[in-house]
């Protein structure tokens, strides 16, 4: 399947970066659903450059898909696959939101237990939950009224629809909690021991993907350090 998908690429990407003529670079960036939603499309404009000198096509899908001289990913993990070379994007720190009328009920820093009367919203996975639990001495086991949406917004749009307490992953889903009015509700923090990493092939790359990446992480650092999280 690797050398299908390889051969594939090679036909659909033609030159490196894709580039005919006066034509602008085009490069596709395979990325999950969410990051596309919160952080590629919104910044495509800053990312193209001002003005354009490359054109980025989003490729959402959860594969670990063919890397090439036209084609990177924005994965999330560890950063140990293999076979590629990858560059953390940020840290993030999960933070327990929910709607004000929720956190009002809770209290200020409830405990575990008037915690736990609430259902718990999943992204994706339950890791970041366990991960966060354990730090105020619970072990967690899924139960059925907590939920596994398949994206980090969609968590939040849960969490402000009053439908539980969701984790924030700060800085990445930060200024849509905040449009989305959810506040903190416990003074306990957790790293996510995963971390958005930019993944291209090994070796030197394209300039136009050069530019993309230090564009990505320029882009990262301004927004770490751009907003805070209401409390409740």
């Amino acid at each position: 399947m690797a050398r299908i998908e390889a051969a594939i690429a090679t036909l659909e990407d033609g030159r490196p970066a894709r580039q005919k003529g006066n034509e602008l670079p085009v490069i596709r960036v395979g990325v999950v659903a969410s990051f596309a939603r919160l952080w590629l499309v919104p910044c495509l404009n800053r990312l193209e450059g001002e003005p354009p000198d490359l054109r980025i096509e989003p490729d959402v899908d959860t594969r670990h898909m063919t890397l090439s001289d036209a084609r990177i990913a924005i994965r999330l993990g560890r950063g140990d696959w293999p076979g590629t070379r990858s560059e953390p994007l940020f840290d993030e720190t999960l933070v327990a939101v929910a709607h004000p009328a929720v956190a009002e009920a809770l209290g200020n820093d409830p405990s575990p237990e008037r915690l736990m009367e609430q259902p718990l919203l999943h992204d994706a996975s339950v890791e970041s939950w366990r991960t966060w639990l354990s730090g105020i001495g619970v072990d967690y086991v899924r139960r059925p009224q907590d939920r596994i949406l398949q994206g980090h917004d969609l968590a939040l749009a849960a969490a402000a629809s009053g439908l539980g307490i969701a984790l924030l992953r700060d800085p990445y889903g930060l200024a849509f909690s905040n449009r989305l009015g959810l506040v903190a509700i416990h003074d306990h923090r957790a790293r996510n021991p995963n971390r958005f990493h930019i993944v291209t092939r090994p070796g030197q790359r394209h300039p136009a993907i050069q530019r993309l990446v230090d564009r990505l992480h320029e882009l990262a650092g301004d927004i770490t350090g751009g907003y805070s999280l209401a409390d409740p």
